[in-house]
């Protein structure tokens, strides 16, 4: 049994029995994910695409994301050289059309019960939301992303540069797409 598929085993049983996970404990299944992907994931996937790719002759960038989510949490698309003022453009592939493309930007709006809207970028509107509802409330519902809280009281190490100050002295998790923070505002509403 990997070191991964212990800790997560070791999640489920604390679940079963009621008991809270920790923070540190979070972070060490973030730890162990980490590591499962390049020593296990990325090799693997090398190996594959050295023999897939035997007959190209030209270079080639293609980009694989992983959400974890369960809706189409898989993408893979050719992206294009970085031009001389270092921006990237992406070519979108099949189901790709919400990829952000040069000079494109995605936003989320959002719709409170009164009918009012907002329309912002993901982060921005998830930063309102958490704090039209208070970062304590949502700190001690426990919602989770990256294997950490949500919204935390402290910086936690190895995802702090993807924690943003909100209200009351807590930090908020930003590193998630666009689909994910739609998620986490339905459910919070």
């Amino acid at each position: 049994m990997s070191k991964l598929s212990e800790i997560k085993a070791s999640f489920k049983e604390l679940e079963l029995l009621g008991l809270p996970i920790s923070s540190e404990q979070r972070q060490h299944l973030v730890e162990a994910e980490n590591e499962f992907v390049e020593e296990e994931v990325i090799p693997h996937i090398k190996e594959l695409l050295n023999n897939i790719l035997a007959d190209i002759d030209i270079k080639v960038r293609i980009a694989i994301e992983y959400d974890g989510s369960d809706d189409d949490n898989l993408k893979v698309y050719l992206q294009e050289e970085e031009s001389p003022k270092h921006s990237k453009t992406i070519v979108p592939r099949k189901k790709h059309e919400t990829r952000q493309v040069e000079g494109k930007k995605l936003y989320l709006r959002l719709t409170y019960p009164d009918g009012h809207q907002e329309t912002g970028r993901g982060v921005d509107i998830l930063k309102q939301i958490v704090n039209g509802v208070g970062p304590k409330k949502i700190h001690d519902l426990g919602l989770q992303t990256r294997g950490i809280l949500l919204v935390e009281d402290r910086y936690v190490d190895g995802v702090a540069h993807y924690q943003r100050p909100i209200d009351d002295g807590y930090y908020l998790m930003v590193n998630s797409n666009n689909q994910q923070k739609k998620e986490r505002d339905r459910r919070n509403q």
